[in-house]
């Protein structure tokens, strides 16, 4: 919608385009008011603007009709139309501000709520990494509790078989007929393990003459 001022107008011409104005300002801002937190900051500014515009034109009629041969009653319209101009401006002025001021006030919580979940979401992943460590930690206590119980274990077993050993020989000490037997078993033992090298040597020999 645009409106134009011609130099000179008619009175019908000017009320006209006067009270035009006045029922577009008026609605705009109450647009304007409404888009606090549900616009973007072009957008409010592009609206204001285009308020703006609405207002000079006014005020460009105001300032345009020739005050001379009017009535009296014509010219409290004329000076009634002045003062919605001013009052509009005004109007303007603190809706805008106060549309800006609720936006940042909007933007400040959006940012804090996204604080407080990436807060939360950071508190959580912290919380499972140490409930991690902890199932790690508690793995490495039960091996290293089952290794000290295989080292005890083993200890336990070495020490069964030095009495074992220590009786064997005590045993062998004391009674000669043990003994000349464990004698006879190590040199049987011996005899075997020089037949079988003589065995494999001679193998040995026959392949690398033969082979």
């Amino acid at each position: 919608m645009s409106y134009s001022v011609e130099v000179g107008q008619s009175w019908d011409s000017y009320t006209s385009e006067a009270r035009g104005l006045v029922n577009v300002v008026e609605q705009e801002l109450v647009v304007l008011a409404e888009m606090a937190g549900q616009s973007t900051e072009n957008e409010v500014d592009t609206l204001k603007n285009q308020i703006s515009n609405f207002l000079e034109t006014l005020e460009k009629a105001n300032n345009g009709i020739d005050l001379e041969g009017l009535s009296h009653g014509e010219r409290l319209q004329v000076e009634r139309f002045k003062g919605i101009h001013q009052d509009s401006s005004e109007e303007l002025d603190r809706t805008y501000k106060m549309v800006l001021k609720k936006q940042k006030r909007e933007q400040l919580m959006s940012d804090i709520h996204t604080s407080i979940a990436e807060y939360s979401t950071s508190q959580q992943l912290l919380q499972q990494e140490s409930d991690d460590i902890g199932k790690t930690m508690k793995r490495v206590q039960n091996i290293y509790e089952e290794a000290n119980a295989s080292h005890a274990a083993l200890l336990h077993s070495n020490t069964v078989l030095s009495r074992i050993t220590s009786r064997t020989r005590e045993l062998a000490a004391n009674v000669p007929v043990v003994h000349h037997l464990i004698n006879k078993i190590n040199r049987k033992t011996n005899r075997d393990q020089i037949i079988i090298s003589a065995v494999v040597a001679f193998c040995l020999f026959v392949i690398w003459v033969f082979y």
